[in-house]
């Protein structure tokens, strides 16, 4: 689930996965080049040769939580970018889901696809992404949630660790779903260089 933007564009998606269990975020890190699937924390190029780096990762698969109706319920992680240059990182939902939590069934014999339920429950408000000091994005909309103007000097390599809080208002009109059912949705963050 690699989307490019431009030459310089790293992607990666976010799996975001909603069930009635506990939090948390794991610890490893994996690699992938532009292209290959990867479902977690990767890193993304390494910009050899090349004057505008921008290398993002962010947050593996979280899971866990219980949504509880009528407040804003909030995952937080970290969003690590390494840059060379100016850069801008957008942030956006699958096409399925359109910013809405979706009901979707774990079956590893089934495509992420397929394993949404076809006219499946979604959540009554989509889901908002807010990095800490920089911007907010509600997903039912692509857009930028960080621009960073180039204030290196000599072309240094810059590190950035960003919170990032995925929000999502639940409300007593939510369907519960029944027993082996979650509400999902993939959240892909594209960063570029704009030097």
């Amino acid at each position: 689930m690699i989307k490019t933007r431009s030459k310089f564009a790293k992607s990666l998606a976010l799996l975001l996965f909603i069930s009635a269990i506990s939090m948390g975020l794991s610890q490893g890190i994996q690699q992938a080049a532009p292209g290959q699937p990867v479902v977690g924390e990767i890193t993304l190029g390494h910009g050899h040769g090349n004057k505008n780096l921008v290398e993002i990762s962010a947050p593996e698969s979280i899971s866990g939580g219980t949504l509880i109706p009528g407040i804003v319920n909030e995952l937080e992680g970290t969003l690590h970018v390494q840059a060379r240059g100016g850069w801008q990182l957008e942030v956006s939902a699958d096409k399925f889901t359109n910013g809405y939590m979706t009901e979707y069934v774990p079956d590893s014999s089934l495509s992420d696809t397929d394993a949404y339920m076809k006219d499946g429950n979604k959540l009554k408000n989509s889901m908002k992404v807010k990095a800490s000091s920089y911007g907010e994005v509600d997903l039912k909309n692509e857009g930028v949630l960080i621009s960073q103007k180039d204030t290196s000097q000599k072309n240094e390599v810059k590190n950035f660790d960003i919170p990032i809080t995925f929000e999502q208002l639940a409300t007593w009109d939510d369907t519960p779903l029944p027993e082996g059912h979650v509400y999902r949705i993939i959240v892909t963050f594209t960063a570029f260089s704009t030097s």
